[in-house]
């Protein structure tokens, strides 16, 4: 009587698929930091790092866009006017790419940005954009909000306006 389970041909399938996911993931880091971003950047699990627990608060980490004028003034973006709608969440990605200067210093991704801002700004005319980091704690007995802006995580992005979108 014959034995239920795989097949020898199963069995040796199912091995190279293994031996091929992981032959990937070594070349998948390669690439991920040559390219300088993640491969699938709408599968990324959300942080769980390390946080100090507290009982009586909430943290998190948070993402704001400020347009800077030409004349210095500034004025504070709305992110998800800007972020294309998706039906990932567009907040997760924009906080992956925004971490870092390189992906968002990408000339295609300038010009992208500059196009977004000035579609959703089209009476304002902005010519860098600030990436601003900031640590947030509401204490739950009285909801006080409490900010700390990151200076060593924010940048600067100088847009780029093209002829045809100069005003």
């Amino acid at each position: 009587m014959k034995k239920p389970g795989l097949t020898r041909p199963a069995v040796v399938a199912l091995t190279l698929i293994a031996a091929l996911l992981l032959a990937l993931a070594p070349a998948q880091l390669v690439i991920r930091k040559a390219v300088g971003a993640s491969l699938y950047p709408a599968l990324m699990m959300p942080s769980f790092g390390a946080q100090d627990p507290r009982p009586d608060a909430v943290s998190a980490r948070r993402l704001a866009l400020v347009g800077v004028r030409s004349d210095g003034t500034e004025r504070d973006l709305d992110l998800p006017g800007i972020l294309p709608r998706s039906q990932t969440v567009p907040i997760i990605i924009a906080m992956q790419h925004f971490s870092h200067p390189a992906v968002i210093e990408k000339p295609e991704t300038v010009s992208w940005l500059t196009r977004r801002i000035d579609d959703a700004y089209p009476d304002d005319r902005f010519v860098a954009v600030r990436v601003v980091w900031s640590d947030t704690t509401i204490e739950l007995s009285s909801f006080l909000q409490t900010d700390v802006i990151d200076d060593e995580a924010g940048f600067t992005v100088e847009l780029k306006h093209t002829k045809e979108s100069d005003r």
